[in-house]
């Protein structure tokens, strides 16, 4: 975020990945959803139906995809790190 504000693109073979700017992030995470777990922040989405967040754990990070739909539930763990994140969507 410091170095880029943002960003989108493909991850591996065919994962899309966007990645919103600072200054959308409050907005997004307002309306798209207000019923989301406490701890996490919504970072992105694939441009489609999942939505992208990032929790703080004990030791760093935990990114999880939500449906776009129903941001209610625990979401699906992906990784515990940043390489880890894009590993996994590199592999969806």
């Amino acid at each position: 975020m410091r170095g880029h504000n943002g960003g989108e693109g493909f991850i591996g073979q065919g994962s899309y990945l966007r990645l919103w700017p600072v200054e959308e992030l409050a907005e997004n995470n307002r309306t798209l959803a207000p019923e989301r777990p406490a701890n996490a922040v919504l970072i992105g989405s694939d441009g489609s139906d999942k939505l992208f967040a990032v929790a703080a754990i004990a030791r760093g990070y935990a990114y999880s995809a939500y449906p776009r739909i129903e941001l209610t539930s625990e979401g699906k763990a992906l990784a515990n790190s940043w390489e880890g994140f894009l590993e996994a969507l590199s592999r969806m």
